[in-house]
């Protein structure tokens, strides 16, 4: 009777063991991913500023339809 006793206490504390490193985990995965670099937006990127140039020549009149380099 003391074998199954103690069988029962290891494996329940295994199983405690086991829930705190994957709750410990997922909460790192959570910080780890909200603290990424932020991301740049589309009209920062170099293609991004080719077309806003494009459609800004077109829209206020420079050319009436330039050549596209994209």
């Amino acid at each position: 009777m003391l074998i199954i006793g103690q069988c029962l206490y290891l494996d329940s504390t295994k199983e405690k063991i086991m829930k705190k490193g994957v709750v410990l985990f997922v909460v790192a995965l959570i910080i780890f991913t909200s603290c990424s670099p932020a991301v740049r937006p589309y009209y920062e990127t170099p293609i991004g500023k080719k077309k806003q140039d494009y459609y800004n020549k077109i829209q206020y009149g420079q050319k009436n339809h330039p050549k596209m380099k994209f």
